[in-house]
């Protein structure tokens, strides 16, 4: 009885994170619009991997070797 939004989420135990396994385009071309504090719209998307892929691997082929990951607090 998952709710539908978490359907194709996957656990990485490795990496601790949980990933979306759906196919994306890249985020400057997604949805939704990401917008500034200020209110303007996000322009710059060098911080952003441009594959299209999915979530997980978008994470293992470009932010996690990027030490991009996720910041664990101990």
């Amino acid at each position: 009885m998952r709710r539908e939004k978490w359907k194709g989420v996957v656990l990485c135990t490795k990496h601790g994170v949980c990933l979306c396994t759906q196919i994306h385009g890249p985020r400057n071309t997604s949805e939704p619009t990401l917008v500034k504090v200020d209110g303007t719209d996000v322009t710059d998307f060098s911080w952003a991997c441009d594959y299209t892929g999915s979530c997980w691997n978008n994470y293992h082929d470009f932010y996690e070797p990027q030490g991009l990951g996720v910041i664990h607090k101990d």
